[in-house]
């Protein structure tokens, strides 16, 4: 069923006398790792997680065993080692997860049935309305535009997992509602950007998202998707934004998003910046850094600590990298 220590985290989790706590770690690890098991060891690990959820008494408990069979499905499909048919039981449970409940177990739902269709290319008929079956899903309640925005916002993410297409255009019109919560609407943006949506209100609602001065996290989120997009000559609103940009952490921001365009357009601005004797040093720097990153894309995943607000060691890490690289 998998190496010892995925067997031993089998026998672990159901058992009585494992503590709450080590039992929802365990459940985190199992869906990091659904992948690592054979055939027979995530067969196991779906009898594991009927027979714990009994235990699962609180909302995220119950999420974290949604999450868990939603990733465990997605490799079964993936690796097509069973008969879907084996698997109603669990469709069923995904997709009540995501339908019924309160907030919170609707949202862990939500991300559960978009993980269970995650990069699953549909190798039957029956896989094939699964797929489609959950994408609809999706978008409809995305359309609906009724609800908890926290639960919207799980089904925003959860379009862009489970490569939802027919939900770009409400999910373009939430980005562009400014009477949604900002996270909603970015993460709205990012789904947007990895459904590939480049048509003209997309990009408008990107842009004017982009723009908000009033809610500088949703610019961000806003920025990092029209990278994601790397459409041509979109880097100059971010160079425009950079040059503009007055705290750290929105510094550190858009210069990982510069970096993640790969659009060396970028570069001669770039280089303006990092010249400028009037800007601020840290401005200066955080130019060199996104040089740094456009230049070299190995880069990325360390100097992507930089979009988290970075501490004054990452940042310096991260700029000392740039530095190398260059």
């Amino acid at each position: 069923g998998g190496t010892r220590e995925q067997q031993f985290l089998l026998r672990l989790l159901p058992q009585r006398s494992t503590l709450r706590e080590i039992r929802e770690a365990g459940w985190i690890v199992l869906a990091d790792h659904a992948d690592g098991f054979d055939a027979d060891g995530r067969k196991l690990a779906f009898a594991m997680l009927e027979a714990s959820e009994k235990r699962a008494r609180t909302p995220l408990a119950r999420g974290l065993v949604s999450v868990a069979r939603g990733r465990l499905l997605a490799a079964d499909l993936r690796y097509g080692e069973r008969d879907f048919a084996q698997q109603r039981k669990v469709v069923a449970a995904l997709r009540q997860g995501a339908m019924a409940g309160n907030a919170i177990e609707r949202a862990w739902g939500a991300l559960a049935l978009g993980l269970a269709c995650r990069d699953v290319e549909p190798k039957s008929r029956a896989v094939t309305e699964f797929v489609t079956d959950a994408q609809t899903l999706i978008a409809r309640t995305l359309s609906a535009g009724r609800g908890d925005d926290e639960v919207n916002a799980a089904f925003a993410v959860a379009a862009g997992i489970a490569d939802a297409r027919q939900a770009k255009r409400p999910l373009g019109m939430i980005l562009a509602d400014r009477n949604r919560q900002p996270d909603l609407r970015g993460h709205a943006a990012i789904s947007l950007a990895l459904l590939g949506a480049t048509g003209g209100d997309a990009r408008k609602a990107l842009l004017g998202a982009l723009w908000d001065r009033r809610t500088p996290d949703l610019s961000s989120q806003a920025a990092l998707a029209l990278s994601v997009l790397g459409e041509k000559g979109e880097a100059v609103q971010l160079v425009r934004e950079f040059r503009a940009a007055k705290t750290e952490r929105r510094l550190a921001q858009l210069a990982h998003s510069l970096g993640q365009f790969g659009d060396l357009g970028a570069v001669d601005a770039l280089l303006a910046s990092a010249e400028d004797r009037k800007r601020p040093t840290l401005g200066r720097a955080l130019a060199i850094t996104a040089l740094g990153l456009l230049l070299d894309p190995a880069g990325k995943p360390s100097l992507s600590l930089l979009s988290d607000g970075a501490c004054y060691t990452q940042l310096t890490n991260a700029l000392h990298e740039a530095l190398t690289i260059l």
